[in-house]
């Protein structure tokens, strides 16, 4: 999987609530451990309004405005840094 790079940049630039990034990713400690079921699931990555950044996940057979709108929300940074990639700066703008 390539791992999108979320940067202060990227963020300053993107449009609140535009989408970043999406992919899949199983639901495990390799990936976004929800529920550990080894199922793949899908996740978008959306800047927020200050500018900050969220990603949620959903099952896979939903689209992505759906994760987007409905999606949980992911926590743990060892989750976020197992799907995308950032330095502290951007760390300290997840929207938790």
């Amino acid at each position: 999987m390539n791992k999108c790079i979320i940067t202060k940049d990227l963020l300053e630039d993107a449009k609140p609530g535009e989408l970043l990034y999406e992919g899949t990713t199983t639901d495990s400690a390799k990936g976004i451990n929800m529920n550990r079921t080894g199922k793949t699931i899908r996740f978008v990555v959306v800047r927020g309004e200050a500018p900050d950044w969220v990603v949620y996940c959903g099952p896979l057979d939903w689209s992505i405005d759906k994760i987007a709108m409905h999606g949980d929300k992911v926590i743990g940074r060892q989750n976020l840094e197992n799907i995308v990639a950032f330095d502290y700066e951007v760390a300290k703008m997840y929207r938790y």
